[in-house]
């Protein structure tokens, strides 16, 4: 993974430098990402390095009109180094394939997410699976949780791999519980015997997490818990309800704050899904939490919704393109101002449905590489079962070997990754057709890298008169 590396303000000094040898030999980087601000400056991010600077209006004209001969010595090698301004010999598309899938290709740690269930005891409004019909009272059994330990010691063994990662899923996972355990502590005697790291996570309702649950999942290294939260009581009820129509919110705060000391800081992530509908209550959420002493023992996700297809009617209204960034950005501002951490980090994108050592594990032992394309058995790659895999999966793995012309020429690939499966699915039908997601748009981008710049940069900020 890419992280960013220094945050620099780069000023125009107004004199003009002529620079020998291989000036001409230079060009601005395709992945260069200009962000305008206040009193003529502007955020420089390259999705590809992840590097950031403030620059002003006259260092940002010579980038772009490839005018290097103004740039002052210091300043050049600096933009040289940070890959803001590259090699013109450089083609940066082979470059980032071959970075994108070194990251897909890597069998140093293989990741499975475990289906208990397709069961859920929740009816939320929203939730794609229950509106394509994709729960179901459909349980893992023992026999099944048997192969499936197999399956992953055979995958281990192959891969030759130092970390296993499980993520127990569903429907919601702890309504059967048993044969995840079964699962996880066989898979960790294994792990013990062949010096493999096991890591563990877990996504739920929170409805079923007590501190029984959680005190069993840390016998396996539980490293991050996200739990779903839309709200106060009245708005959270109202759309994740129990099925018998009972409200969820009471036991979820419940269960969070008698486990949430049982776990290291910021382990237990909560999540809220905002569309038009209760975004603007948000930040009573916040106040709610911050009351009950969490802010600096949970961390928060803001997530938009998505994933419903638009033939389903559904009684909420997502919000979408510059609107939804806006809307983000705004929230994150108000819970940075709350003593609430934004800890979003840039990074090279690259989907766990594009990664070789990335699979999913369904309760009849179906194995699938997309969690939106679940339960589908069109896109199910192969059984617990079977020992090569079906021709689809090829089809998982090689989808970014042959970028259309709009993503070779777009400045944030290495952000968006290519694109969702799931997302060109509901869109297109067709899961390897590329589409542009709102999640992964050049506002959601810059939404996130001023958030960034905010929680690390706030002094350079003040110092340069620039409010975001």
């Amino acid at each position: 993974m890419l992280v960013i590396r220094r945050f620099v303000t780069l000023h125009h000094h107004h004199r003009h430098h002529r620079l020998h040898g291989d000036v001409m030999e230079l060009r601005k980087s395709r992945f260069n990402f200009f962000i305008p601000l206040a009193n003529n400056y502007y955020i420089l991010y390259n999705t590809f390095s992840g590097a950031i600077a403030l620059i002003d209006k006259e260092v940002k004209n010579c980038i772009e009109k490839e005018d290097f001969s103004k740039i002052p010595p210091a300043m050049l090698n600096y933009l040289q180094k940070q890959e803001f301004i590259i090699p013109s010999s450089l083609d940066e598309i082979k470059r980032y394939q071959y970075y994108f899938f070194k990251n897909a290709f890597s069998i140093e740690s293989i990741s499975y997410t475990i289906l208990t269930t397709y069961d859920c005891n929740f009816a939320c409004i929203y939730c794609y699976e229950r509106l394509r019909k994709m729960t179901s009272p459909v349980y893992m059994d023992l026999s099944i949780a048997k192969q499936a330990v197999e399956y992953i010691k055979r995958g281990a063994k192959s891969s030759n791999c130092k970390k296993i990662h499980i993520v127990l899923y569903g429907g919601e996972p702890l309504l059967n519980l048993n044969p995840a355990m079964y699962i996880l502590e066989n898979t960790r005697r294994f792990c013990l015997k062949n010096d493999i790291e096991l890591i563990t996570n877990l996504i739920t309702n929170g409805s079923l997490m007590t501190k029984e649950v959680i005190n069993k999942l840390l016998n396996y290294n539980l490293r991050g818990v996200q739990v779903t939260v839309d709200g106060i009581r009245e708005i959270h009820d109202k759309r994740r309800p129990f099925k018998n129509g009972r409200g969820s919110f009471d036991i979820i705060m419940k269960n969070i704050i008698d486990t949430i000391d049982l776990l290291p800081p910021k382990t237990i992530v909560i999540r809220s899904n905002i569309d038009k509908t209760n975004y603007k209550d948000y930040p009573m959420l916040l106040d709610y939490l911050a009351d009950l002493g969490l802010k600096d023992k949970i961390r928060i996700d803001i997530s938009p919704l998505s994933g419903i297809p638009a033939d389903i009617s559904c009684p909420i209204t997502m919000l979408k393109g510059k609107e939804l960034a806006g809307i983000i950005f705004e929230l994150w501002k108000v819970a940075m101002e709350k003593g609430f951490e934004f800890w979003w980090e840039p990074s090279i994108m690259v989907c766990a449905a594009k990664q070789v050592a990335a699979e999913a594990i369904d309760p009849k032992g179906n194995v699938y590489k997309c969690w939106g394309l679940i339960a589908d058995e069109r896109f199910c790659v192969r059984n617990i079962r079977e020992d090569k895999y079906r021709p689809i999966f090829y089809e998982y793995i090689t989808a970014n070997m042959s970028l259309p012309r709009k993503c070779k020429e777009c400045n944030i690939l290495p952000f968006c990754g290519g694109g969702c499966l799931h997302e060109s699915h509901i869109r297109t039908g067709k899961p390897f057709s590329i589409t542009c997601a709102d999640f992964l748009s050049k506002e959601m981008l810059e939404t996130k890298i001023k958030l960034y710049v905010i929680r690390k940069y706030k002094s350079i900020l003040k110092e340069k008169g620039i409010t975001l």
